[in-house]
């Protein structure tokens, strides 16, 4: 994986990461992850679900995403960083 840009953590409002379509995401605890679809808007808490997933504490998972849609966490304990992953 390529590292794009410096860590950011997780919040409860929607990031989009610089329009990043790969996210490393470091969960420190139980997390879960949200995806809102573009409908959504920068820094709120609106926006269609696109899906969510609960990772597991002391993870790193990737989580890839359309360049228009936003992350947004249950809890503050993590990191997202944008990055290239393999294979695009």
């Amino acid at each position: 994986m390529k590292l794009l840009a410096a860590q950011t953590a997780t919040t409860a409002t929607n990031l989009g990461l610089g329009s990043a379509t790969a996210v490393a995401v470091y969960a420190s605890a139980i997390t879960i992850i949200t995806v809102i679809d573009s409908d959504g808007t920068e820094g709120d808490t609106d926006g269609t679900t696109v899906g969510s997933i609960t990772l597991p504490a002391a993870s790193v998972t990737v989580i890839h995403k359309d360049s228009d849609q936003f992350l947004k966490a249950n809890v503050t304990n993590g990191t997202y960083t944008k990055i290239v992953s393999s294979g695009t």
